[in-house]
């Protein structure tokens, strides 16, 4: 009876629940739709409340279909990213993931920091060239040498200014890395 009166989003987000306990997807994304519709500005809680009752029931797509246009950082923050977040990380779509990352970033919020590279860190395991070596890949090696400092190099006008290096100079040499 209370989600029929008129502006009853939170009676149709518990309905909706219901449903998705009932396995009627249908009836849940109906009850869910409509608590949107009524509910304008849709609060955090709202957003929260379906993307974890779809994320706990296993429905991703439709997580990420229902709830992404809502998406607001600035309303809905850290809580429904983390959710829409993990919806896109398990469904293996990196560039959506990351543009909610992004967003999420944006806001320079320190307190969310550890969680923003955390899923930083899961993002770039889905793109392509992150991740482990797997067997028989080839690996290749190379080595860039350079004599002296770069300022000094023959051909710079600064390296007529420098003293002539002895022949039993010693030489220090550095080795470095990347991936």
């Amino acid at each position: 009876r209370v989600a029929a009166l008129p502006n009853s989003w939170r009676a149709q987000l518990w309905l909706a629940r219901g449903e998705l306990e009932r396995k009627n997807l249908a009836g849940a994304l109906n009850r869910y739709r409509e608590a949107i519709r009524q509910a304008n500005p849709l609060p955090a809680d709202a957003l929260m409340q379906i993307s974890g009752d779809l994320g706990n029931a296993g429905f991703l797509k439709e997580l990420v279909e229902i709830c992404s246009p809502h998406f607001d950082v600035k309303q809905h923050g850290l809580q429904v990213g983390n959710n829409l977040l993990k919806a896109l990380v398990d469904l293996k779509e990196a560039p959506s993931a990351r543009r909610i990352l992004e967003q999420l970033y944006a806001e320079q919020r320190p307190d969310w920091r550890e969680h923003l590279l955390f899923w930083e860190r899961e993002i770039d395991k889905l793109d392509k060239g992150y991740g482990p070596v797997r067997e028989n890949e080839k690996i290749e090696i190379s080595m860039l040498t350079l004599e002296g400092p770069i300022w000094a190099s023959e051909g710079n006008p600064f390296s007529e200014l420098l003293p002539t290096k002895a022949g039993d100079a010693v030489m220090i040499t550095f080795l470095c890395g990347s991936a």
